[in-house]
């Protein structure tokens, strides 16, 4: 499962030409580029950066198939959650991104198998891991300055790989605060 997570990072960060190499900082965090504008921020400042783990109960966590107590991420940065199946061997990650998606993305994806999407009205960039459907990760704008990074893996093959992600990440966008 780490194997396939790091060659999917490596598909959203070093495979795709539209990725920058620049450093965040004034003059990438300034320039928003249209698809990447996000209407109604939210923050992620207050409950998710403090304790990830918490955004979703109990009871959110078994709709979404995700029955098992989630784990804070290793590293304190980027704030982050794993909410997995442990019968199915199923997971989800939910972390911070420290970058935007302006200061990620030179100019709009448009690789194979990685598109522009909307999740829960916010700009993001999804990238579905090979044609067996065990892998999909998102990055998803919540502000002019903040980013999510939601990545679904499975052992095998499963139906919607990137409509769970999306699902869990609709779920975790709902329950953050207005931004500014």
């Amino acid at each position: 499962m780490a194997l396939r997570r790091w060659a999917l990072l490596a598909v959203l960060g070093t495979g795709l030409t539209a990725c920058t190499d620049a450093p965040p900082g004034p003059e990438t965090s300034a320039v928003v580029k249209e698809w990447t504008r996000v209407a109604s921020p939210k923050s992620v400042d207050k409950d998710f950066r403090v304790n990830p783990c918490e955004t979703l109960t109990e009871a959110e966590r078994r709709d979404l198939g995700l029955p098992s107590p989630p784990v804070t991420s290793a590293q304190a940065d980027p704030a982050g959650c794993t909410w997995r199946d442990q019968d199915s061997g199923t997971a989800v990650l939910v972390e911070l991104d420290p970058l935007s998606l302006a200061q990620r993305y030179d100019r709009e994806p448009g690789s194979a198998g990685v598109s522009v999407v909307k999740v829960a009205g916010y700009p993001a960039v999804r990238a579905q891991e090979g044609g067996d459907g065990r892998g999909c990760e998102f990055r998803i704008g919540v502000s002019a300055t903040e980013a999510l990074h939601v990545a679904f893996s499975a052992p095998k093959a499963v139906p919607d790989a990137c409509g769970s992600a999306q699902r869990v990440a609709e779920a975790v966008i709902g329950k953050l605060p207005a931004g500014s």
